[in-house]
């Protein structure tokens, strides 16, 4: 692959990254405004026929956001437990072989 093609490829990946983080940024602000005017319950009754054809439930939905709430305020990691993996990694490494892994 040319560097060109490679550039291309990677600016394509980053719009539609950044695309579909707007998109679900505006579906979920969406849904608080119609808990704000509707009412939760109210809110959920009208969703649960779209979550139902996406093959989804009012419970999958609310762990999703329950979920995406601790990702967003930092509470859960993936970052930080690949940082600790690997940090672990080189301990075993260092404990077994007596040196630094060269990575």
């Amino acid at each position: 692959m040319t560097a060109k093609k490679s550039l291309k490829s990677s600016i394509k990946h980053g719009i539609k990254s950044v695309n579909g983080t707007a998109g679900e940024a505006f579906e979920n602000l969406t849904f608080e405004n119609m808990v704000k005017k509707y009412g939760e319950e109210a809110a959920y009754k009208f969703l649960e026929p779209v979550l139902k054809e996406a093959g989804e439930t009012v419970e999958s939905f609310t762990t999703y956001r329950r979920v995406k709430r601790k990702v967003q305020n930092d509470e859960i990691s993936i970052y930080r437990a690949e940082q600790n993996l690997e940090e672990e990694a080189k301990k075993a490494v260092e404990e077994e072989f007596g040196g630094a892994p060269s990575y």
